[in-house]
């Protein structure tokens, strides 16, 4: 009873704090959705949709106006469709397990990530998006300093929760702290700053150590890599002494070189696992019965039989690969399995669209946590978690065009000032 009634009382601080500082609201409603705590166990899973509440009122209230973009209404669209096809599909089944992943994921997707994808769009305001950073390094302290408290255990996750949720958003977390460039902390400890970055990133590693989650760590490698080869190519462009040039090309190699073993390690965790989950990076081939080739021939099977609405929500709860397994471990294979192959190639070919906008004009920090969720989304993925990659790529487009806008406006008016110099002289 006692920690039922210091939940609700922490739920509703949260709430409070989203009312008066939305960007935070954004953030922690992100991180605390399904997985972050055990399943059904505390009403802060509850809250995300109270979050978001909150976090648009207080938007509103102070004036500004959720502009929304042709690429958030086609994702609430799409996730509305998602969830008109696959979550009601079991509602007359007898098995309690399927009913319940099916109106548990209906109900998370309709409630928390449909308002997560509209308030997406108040992330190009900087204030709102500085919050909502800080919101995302601040709960993912708390979540590693709980599992380091608690001393890990097998698969360690915070008070119980999943494992992999845990190690990919203090990966994200991770990702923040190198590429976000402004600062993250309040005035009076920007001094110290650089030393704070470093200690915070070093709990947030030895987190992720602790869930012994292969895949967030190697997809971390693997985009931390691609983020320097292309700061570096941009440096190299304005490099003017041989030193710089040195330097550029030795710190470029070590890049390359990271990204190499990141996919090699990825591809090892495609067809080989291993007892103690991180002896995979030094014997690949010591156990085979755990790897992804296995989970995702259950999903494909489900896959195969799935007719062009899918199965429906929960569906993959009956596949064998070789042993129960509640999702495929793949987005793509999900939605196949759960909601047919139309919607699996729309859902894929607006993923590209947007990746493709991202790529040309994104915004640099967003682009990279949709790249580091993107590979999640294949290795370790499921409709659940599947909230940080659309969140992510939405972003990367909607901060971008705020900011080039902003970039264009000086030289609109240098253009318009020479112009009018021109005419009286």
């Amino acid at each position: 009873m006692i920690v039922f009634v210091i939940n609700v009382a922490a739920a509703l601080i949260l709430t409070a704090l989203a009312f008066f500082r939305p960007g935070m609201g954004i953030g922690v409603a992100l991180i605390l959705g399904r997985h972050t705590f055990p399943d059904r166990v505390t009403p802060i899973i509850a809250a995300a949709p109270l979050l978001c509440l909150a976090s648009f009122f207080g938007y509103r209230l102070s004036g500004r106006a959720l502009r929304l973009t042709g690429e958030s209404v086609s994702a609430v669209l799409l996730i509305t469709t998602i969830v008109l096809v696959g979550g009601f599909r079991h509602l007359s089944t007898s098995n309690d397990t399927i009913r319940m992943l099916s109106n548990d994921k209906a109900f998370f997707l309709m409630a928390a990530v449909v308002p997560l994808l509209l308030l997406t769009n108040a992330l190009r305001d900087q204030d709102v998006r500085i919050d909502f950073l800080r919101s995302i390094l601040g709960i993912s302290f708390l979540m590693a300093a709980l599992t380091i408290a608690t001393g890990g255990g097998d698969r360690a996750g915070a008070l119980g929760g999943g494992p992999i949720t845990l190690a990919t958003f203090l990966g994200i977390s991770i990702i923040v702290l190198v590429h976000h460039h402004d600062s993250l902390i309040p005035s009076e400890l920007q001094a110290f700053e650089t030393p704070i970055r470093i200690g915070l990133g070093l709990i947030y590693l030895y987190g992720i150590w602790l869930t012994e989650s292969r895949q967030p760590l190697l997809s971390l490698v693997l985009v931390l890599g691609a983020g320097s080869v292309a700061g570096l190519t941009r440096d190299r462009a304005h490099a003017t002494s041989p030193k710089q040039f040195r330097r550029i090309r030795r710190l470029r190699s070590l890049s390359v070189m990271a990204i190499g073993v990141a996919a090699v390690g990825l591809l090892q965790l495609i067809f080989g696992g291993s007892d103690s989950r991180f002896t995979l990076l030094a014997n690949p081939g010591k156990e085979v019965g755990r790897s992804r080739a296995f989970v995702w021939d259950a999903g494909l099977e489900m896959a195969r039989t799935a007719g062009i609405l899918g199965h429906g929500f929960g569906a993959t709860v009956v596949a064998q690969a070789p042993e129960i397994v509640f999702y495929p471990h793949n987005i793509f294979l999900e939605l196949f399995a759960e909601v047919g192959p139309v919607l699996t190639f729309v859902a894929g070919a607006m993923m590209v669209v947007a990746g493709a906008r991202a790529t040309r004009s994104g915004h640099r920090l967003f682009g990279l946590l949709a790249l580091y969720a993107f590979l999640g989304a294949q290795f370790s993925g499921d409709l659940y978690n599947s909230r940080f990659l659309f969140v992510f790529l939405l972003a990367t487009t909607v901060v971008k065009a705020e900011a080039k806008a902003k970039a264009e406006l000086p030289a609109q008016k240098h253009t318009e000032i020479g112009q009018l110099h021109a005419t009286w002289t």
